[in-house]
């Protein structure tokens, strides 16, 4: 008599066990593979990003002010590489290259006259397999800030 309560229970049950539970997984967002994708400027890599440009920015410029980096937008692309775009406006200090290097900070005060505020767009790659960044092009409008 057990026995058969038993197999009855069993029998009862085995239907709910099997049943499978599926997730279903709505996207928010979708990225395209290869396609450019917003990478907020509020993260540590951006902050590498700025960084970066504004190293590069300030060995290259026939200026003899220092430039601070302000970010603007930033977005990436993920191929057989990694590639950033990163628009900043690159703000005059009043610290002279040949002073020192870690006076960057810009004030309305201590903007030079003669030099200019650019709005800049700069291209970075980070190729495999060092995935070490490096500026690949960049181009600067002067702006009447």
């Amino acid at each position: 008599m057990i026995r058969s309560k038993l197999w009855c229970l069993l029998l009862f049950l085995s239907p709910a066990v099997s049943m499978a539970v599926e997730e279903v997984i709505i996207p928010t967002e979708t990225q395209v593979l290869g396609g450019w994708n917003k990478l907020p400027l509020q993260t540590e890599k951006a902050d590498e990003l700025k960084a970066l440009v504004e190293l590069w920015y300030n060995r290259q410029s026939d200026s003899p002010y220092l430039y601070k980096a302000k970010g603007v937008n930033a977005r990436m692309q993920v191929t057989d590489r990694i590639n950033y775009e990163l628009k900043v406006i690159m703000i005059p200090t009043g610290c002279l290259k040949d002073e020192n290097e870690n006076c960057l900070t810009p004030s309305e005060t201590d903007r030079p006259s003669d030099a200019k505020v650019e709005k800049c767009v700069f291209r970075i790659e980070e190729a495999r397999p060092t995935f070490k960044s490096a500026v690949t092009g960049h181009r600067c409008m002067t702006d009447n800030i």
